[in-house]
């Protein structure tokens, strides 16, 4: 059955409508997937007479309970004579006794206890039942009614009929749980990511590493191998700089490029002092910087040094400049869609920000038309806000997946962070969705389509990381990420931020 039939008849059954055209084969499917009851007459009495027992095994429980209490309370006194000082004293006969007596009161309790919690369970299953039958209704020869996988069903149905609708149902269901899988094995492989990498890096912060590893699980290839490369990088390149988030940044992006070690690092080192020298950005900045400009390489070897100056003079942000500076699109096409997007964040009421200058940077190379974000990217800043006390950049990147409608792209956030958060723990809610954001990345047309989804997550060369604030700094520290690394800089836009998520991104060639 398609999804459209299937969430006509899961409508039908959650407001009680009959149904008058089922067919076997729907019925089937509805039971196969434990979306819907299918009871007879006869299964539907015995269902009624076992839910009328409610009120007197309630009353029996409540009973049982104060016969408990009320043998807890001899069995105490009982234990209380074996134990006193007065029992040593008194015959071995009468010891006899009292010690019987303790035996027998602790034998009568524990048989109390496993009559109540026998009870107890009873009465869970014929609470179960009761909701199970308050669904049913009559329909035709038989009882029907919607269960609680058939409501979820029907909620992710109506979120998402505007591209499943002619789709197969369990065509649907394999592709929400590949999706899940994908998710799930992204979770997996961080963990055994940040086991190896914790112990050779004991000094970093712990929520970067997490965003590495996450990174590092959407890349193809020998995940060992990867973190021996990071930790390599990561040490030769925090001697470049004081600036642990670009140092880490620039040590990820090197861990997942083919290219050797020494190779990648003369190269940086050129590069950085280009940046640092002719472009005249700070130190705290240059080595983030240098490896966005690195992973933005041209196909003839030079690098988009000369895009980076000309969008300097558009943004403040040399985060926001960066991300546009080694895309191939148009400059003039993107200077466009930037200041629309500004403009659209001015007439919602936010001032001007790094904030505002890097969701607008990421939203200037997304393929959608700037008036195309504003309902869509609205809906999300409201869903993420509720979690993140900054939510723009998450919101930008989230809306420019464009596959997904706003509340459909925020279903699949919602279900990153619920299976992350399975694996990774201690970590705050918002480190939290940020990891879930970074996870999710990526998702194209075959990820909801055709099933490909290690193909769509893990092969998007655009990527980005969280860093929540818990204080006020006397700069704002940014972060881009690119291809799951990111760096930190110390941008031209003042004011400190507490909890952003900073983006950057550039395809090669």
């Amino acid at each position: 059955m398609k999804c459209e039939r299937a969430q006509t008849i899961l409508k039908g059954l959650n407001s009680k409508v009959v149904l008058a055209d089922l067919t076997d084969q729907e019925i089937g499917e509805l039971k196969t997937g434990n979306f819907a009851y299918f009871l007879n007459d006869d299964e539907y009495k015995s269902l009624s007479d076992d839910v009328s027992r409610i009120d007197s095994i309630t009353k029996s429980e409540v009973s049982e309970g104060a016969e408990i209490s009320k043998e807890m309370s001899i069995e105490r006194m009982d234990e209380e004579k074996a134990h006193s000082i007065t029992f040593h004293f008194k015959g071995e006969q009468k010891k006899k006794e009292i010690l019987d007596e303790v035996k027998e009161e602790q034998e009568k309790l524990d048989k109390l206890k496993t009559e109540y919690l026998k009870e107890k369970g009873d009465l869970a299953n014929l609470i179960a039942k009761k909701t199970m039958l308050d669904v049913l209704f009559k329909n035709g020869s038989s009882y029907i009614g919607i269960t609680s996988s058939g409501r979820a069903l029907l909620s992710n149905l109506t979120l998402k009929m505007y591209r499943v609708s002619d789709i197969e149902l369990d065509e649907y269901l394999k592709q929400e749980q590949a999706i899940d899988d994908e998710i799930t094995s992204i979770a997996k492989n961080s963990v055994d990511h940040f086991n190896r990498l914790i112990t050779n890096l004991n000094d970093v912060d712990e929520t970067h590493l997490w965003s590495v590893c996450v990174g590092l699980s959407k890349i193809d290839g020998d995940a060992k191998a990867m973190d021996d490369k990071f930790v390599s990088a990561y040490r030769y390149l925090k001697d470049q700089s004081k600036n642990t988030d670009n140092v880490m940044m620039a040590a990820e992006m090197l861990a997942e490029t083919p290219i050797e070690l020494n190779e990648a690092f003369n190269e940086l080192t050129a590069l950085e002092k280009t940046v640092h020298h002719h472009l005249h950005i700070s130190k705290e900045s240059s080595v983030g910087v240098a490896s966005m400009l690195y992973l933005g390489r041209n196909l003839d070897g030079t690098y988009p040094t000369e895009n980076l100056r000309r969008f300097m003079f558009l943004t403040p942000s040399t985060d926001a400049a960066s991300v546009m500076a080694i895309v191939h699109i148009p400059e003039d096409e993107i200077s466009s869609k930037f200041n629309a997007m500004k403009d659209i964040f001015r007439s919602w009421g936010y001032d001007q920000s790094e904030d505002t200058e890097l969701a607008s940077a990421y939203l200037a190379i997304s393929e959608i038309p700037a008036q195309g974000f504003q309902t869509k990217l609205g809906i999300i800043i409201e869903g993420v806000k509720n979690y993140l006390e900054y939510p723009l950049v998450a919101s930008a990147i989230i809306a420019q997946i464009s596959v997904f409608e706003a509340n459909d792209a925020l279903n699949i956030l919602s279900r990153a962070y619920t299976i992350l958060g399975r694996y990774i723990r201690d970590l705050d809610q918002p480190e939290l969705i940020g990891l879930a954001v970074r996870a999710i990345h990526g998702m194209k047309n075959e990820t909801i389509r055709n099933l490909d989804t290690s193909a769509t997550i893990k092969d998007t060369p655009v990527q980005f990381t969280y860093r929540p604030y818990g204080f006020f700094m006397p700069y704002y520290v940014g972060f881009s990420c690119v291809h799951s690394g990111y760096f930190s800089t110390y941008s031209a836009i003042g004011g400190a931020h507490p909890g952003h998520i900073h983006v950057s991104g550039g395809m090669q060639g």
